[in-house]
């Protein structure tokens, strides 16, 4: 709702406001009720609200043209955009606040929403918990979910490449293809590679099972997801 002094009221159109308070003008095509925002926090909280609308909120489809009043169109949708500057799993997954791991936005979305992944690489497993939360790519955008980490911390001895790593590794790749001439210290836990610059020919190593674990939802909605490099070899979904 809106307060506005009488003296401001001239040639002031307001309309298609939703406010709890017995206070604020609406509108004559305003509510006065409790939105049903899913968190909508207390007032002065360091974090944000989580601003999208619960079923049965008296905002759906009660805007203009039968939209919904507020900020978020519903059915609710959570992004997900590891490349985005401002990623976080802090917050909710807004489109200009997109979450940055998938795992993030599966354990807050609510039954009857969609993931929305936008393009990258993802290195991580795809579990849902719920058969009514869809998982898609963006349309027309590349999301590869990967089962390697890239190795990182590289020195140079020599003519050699090291690099701590916890585990012998099970497979190693170079620009996502094999690599068999490598070594591993267990008592240093490193490994090392020879013959070019890891750092400018990244070096993986492969750690996930699988891409994609439907164990808890085996129903579940998941399109667009490219399965990459994993222990259990290629999905596709």
């Amino acid at each position: 709702g809106c307060v506005v002094t009488d003296d401001s009221m001239a040639g002031l159109t307001l309309d298609w406001n939703l406010t709890a308070g017995q206070r604020g003008l609406v509108g004559p095509h305003g509510v006065r009720a409790d939105p049903r925002l899913v968190d909508p926090r207390r007032p002065r909280s360091p974090t944000p609200p989580n601003a999208r609308l619960r079923p049965g909120s008296p905002a759906i489809d009660a805007g203009p043209d039968g939209s919904d009043i507020g900020a978020l169109e519903y059915p609710n949708v959570y992004v997900v955009d590891a490349r985005h500057a401002g990623a976080t799993d802090a917050y909710y997954g807004y489109g200009g606040l997109p979450f940055k791991t998938i795992a993030r936005a599966v354990e807050v979305a609510e039954g009857g929403s969609t993931i929305l992944i936008r393009g990258g690489v993802y290195r991580e497993t795809v579990r849902p918990t719920r058969p009514d939360v869809a998982i898609r790519a963006a349309d027309g955008e590349t999301v590869v979910i990967s089962g390697a980490d890239l190795v990182a911390g590289w020195t140079r001895q020599g003519d050699a490449w090291t690099a701590p790593l916890a585990a012998r590794p099970k497979a190693v790749l170079r620009e996502g293809r094999p690599l068999t001439a490598f070594t591993y210290d267990a008592g240093a836990a490193r490994l090392t590679v020879s013959g070019f610059d890891p750092r400018l020919h990244p070096v993986e190593v492969v750690v996930r099972p699988r891409g994609l674990d439907l164990s808890a939802a085996p129903t579940a909605t998941v399109e667009g997801l490219r399965i990459v490099d994993t222990l259990e070899g290629p999905q596709g979904r």
